[in-house]
């Protein structure tokens, strides 16, 4: 009888184990992402290199979205979040989940439904520009216009909120 209660404790501390293993590989991976950079010195550079910090946070997004898209926990989503919250503001992370991630009532966890990818990507546009078109001691404002990988017109107000020297993007509004 102990011999098999002690069997059982070990192979629940194995399990218990290997979830955290996971988890803590989850937040490794994530981790390993490129985060732009936000200071507000980028307000200063020149649009090829504005353009270029653009497709970083595209990128950024992207690959923080990609990481990992099934079976995710409350506490994964969580990480997510804050993973995003480097970038973006709280309203566009919480945006940016609810519309890619679904949750499963079955298996109580959340997951990407299959082609669910349907973010832009400044890197197949055929070709864009960038100027800032508002700029205050606490938000900064872009308008980015361009051609997409489809031939069709983009153009996007990009609201940024500047506390400490770095920016948070806060709304990305599609105005056609």
């Amino acid at each position: 009888m102990k011999k098999t209660a002690a069997s059982i404790i070990l192979v629940l501390i194995f399990i218990l184990l290997v979830g955290c293993t996971d988890k803590d590989e989850f937040k490794t991976n994530l981790q390993k992402i490129i985060v732009p950079d936000m200071s507000v010195s980028i307000l200063e550079a020149d649009e090829e290199t504005q353009l270029s910090w653009l497709k970083d946070i595209s990128r950024f997004q992207d690959e923080t979205l990609r990481s990992k898209t099934s079976n995710l926990s409350d506490k994964d989503i969580q990480t997510v979040k804050d993973h995003l919250s480097q970038v973006y503001g709280p309203e566009l992370v919480q945006i940016h989940v609810e519309d890619i991630y679904k949750y499963d009532e079955g298996t109580r966890t959340y997951y990407v439904p299959d082609g669910d990818w349907s973010m832009y990507s400044l890197d197949e546009w055929s070709s864009s520009e960038i100027s800032l078109t508002s700029r205050s001691e606490q938000s900064a404002t872009f308008l980015l216009s361009g051609i997409d990988f489809a031939g069709d017109e983009q153009k996007y107000q990009l609201d940024f909120s500047i506390s400490n020297g770095k920016l948070l993007l806060e709304k990305r509004t599609y105005l056609r």
